[in-house]
């Protein structure tokens, strides 16, 4: 195995399975995590979950924030209500484009692009001896979101507004 996915933990890691990933990484392994910090249920419904993985993440210099991304850059997104299917632009669905993406990187050199739902954003610290690859970024027409979760496809993203203000 040369890559781990730790994909979606619902519940705190123990530090039993924290010390035998850091082992994997030590060990040369890479590890791509795929963590919430916003849970979203059915009828976009929004929760922050309280587990931030520090325990697994923080050693790394990274954190998540219990906030969501709305990015100018956004795909559409379809929604029904009753018999009734309709797509809307959606800004919580982050559309990264090949200007944001690592060109330097063969994961993502070869990809035109691809949408990312509900996104949190990452704070990273540089550590002595680790690496860590951005692989995609937003534009720089983003705005954070927390507290007051409104998935609401309907409303009004400010964050269209403001992107078109500070376009040339």
């Amino acid at each position: 195995v040369n890559t781990l996915v730790i994909a979606g933990p619902e519940t705190a890691l123990s530090d039993k399975e924290v010390s035998a990933i850091n082992k994997f990484i030590e060990n040369g392994g890479n590890v791509i995590v795929l963590i919430d910090r916003i849970s979203i249920e059915q009828g976009l419904m929004a929760t922050p979950l309280e587990e931030d993985f520090s325990n697994l993440l923080g050693d790394y210099g990274i954190s998540i924030d219990q906030k969501l991304i709305a990015d100018a850059s956004h795909a559409q997104a379809s929604f029904s209500q009753g018999f009734i299917r309709y797509s809307l632009p959606y800004p919580l669905w982050i559309k990264t484009v090949k200007d944001n993406l690592n060109k330097e990187n063969s994961i993502t050199s070869q990809i035109e692009t691809f949408v990312l739902p509900w996104v949190s954003p990452l704070n990273i610290e540089e550590k002595e001896g680790v690496n860590i690859t951005t692989l995609a970024t937003t534009t720089e027409y983003y705005t954070e979101i927390s507290e007051e979760f409104n998935l609401n496809p309907q409303q009004g993203f400010n964050i269209l507004n403001e992107a078109k203000e500070k376009l040339p």
